[in-house]
């Protein structure tokens, strides 16, 4: 059995929508070896380190997304456009066909 000296406790508090603190995790950890608590938290920070480093990541390739699907966007209403003017075109000039054979007959 361990005493309260021999263990060192960490706890992980989060605070709600109404300004209350509750507690989420709570972890004790015997402090042996000597060195042990000092990787433990140098593992934490790295883990916490990385996991924003790819949280940044991901929001950067979350803009880029973004971005290529506003220009596919723009592209697409373009192309409707095109497509709607070329349309017209096609039956002006197949009126102004008909309308000059009419003529000739």
């Amino acid at each position: 059995m361990f005493t309260l000296l021999d263990l060192f406790q960490i706890k992980w508090m989060r605070e709600d929508e109404e300004g209350f603190y509750f507690e989420v995790c709570c972890l004790r950890l015997k402090r042996e070896p000597a060195g042990a608590l000092f990787t433990l938290v140098r593992s934490l920070l790295n883990d916490r380190t990385q996991f924003c480093e790819k949280a940044a990541n991901s929001e950067a390739q979350m803009e880029q997304m973004r971005n290529q699907l506003e220009k596919l966007d723009k592209r697409a209403s373009e192309m409707c456009e095109f497509c709607n003017n070329l349309e017209s075109t096609l039956i002006s000039k197949f009126t102004t066909i008909l309308n000059e054979k009419l003529k000739k007959t």
